[in-house]
């Protein structure tokens, strides 16, 4: 916390491209990164907190997704309103932000990660087509208008990843 990062152009979900602090319109950011967009733990953890920004009305960090998913293949995913995901097959953003990834298979199913795949698919989410590392760990940041990170959370599994509140309540 306290470094900066640079002002990176990202590619958006049925958008071109943009600079990643345009995503700060007169809020900070709140960026989560996760695996890949067909990876069930992916699509459950995203659309939980999509729905708890959605029902936050005012929630003082506008928020943004990543995924290491291919920018064709997420043009064919429903978009979350007007919540942008940002596709990066590359690793940009998980290497400036130095997202670790797990060790082995136990390692990113530890945790809590088994119980929300049974959520996830009791709520409807399968597995999808497979894109970046699958061994890729989620982790959460809070970034100011300036570029400065206000948060940090490195997921220790698949499943790890904070509540918006929680990250808020970090800043």
């Amino acid at each position: 916390m306290g470094h900066f990062i640079d002002n990176v152009s990202v590619k958006i979900q049925n958008k071109k491209l943009h600079n990643l602090f345009d995503l700060m319109n007169e809020k900070p950011l709140i960026l989560v990164l996760h695996r890949f967009y067909g990876c069930t733990i992916a699509q459950y953890e995203i659309e939980r907190l999509a729905e708890e920004y959605r029902q936050w009305k005012d929630c003082p960090y506008e928020l943004a997704f990543v995924v290491q998913s291919d920018l064709d293949e997420m043009s064919k995913v429903k978009q979350l309103l007007d919540i942008p995901i940002i596709c990066d097959l590359e690793e940009v953003l998980y290497s400036m932000f130095a997202v670790p990834k797990a060790k082995s298979r136990e390692e990113m199913l530890g945790g809590n990660s088994l119980e929300k795949v049974d959520m996830a698919k009791q709520a409807g989410y399968v597995h999808g087509i497979d894109s970046g590392d699958p061994f890729q760990l989620p982790a959460a940041f809070a970034i100011a208008k300036d570029g400065c990170i206000l948060y940090v959370h490195y997921g220790r599994n698949a499943g790890d990843l904070p509540t918006l509140h929680d990250i808020v309540k970090g800043t």
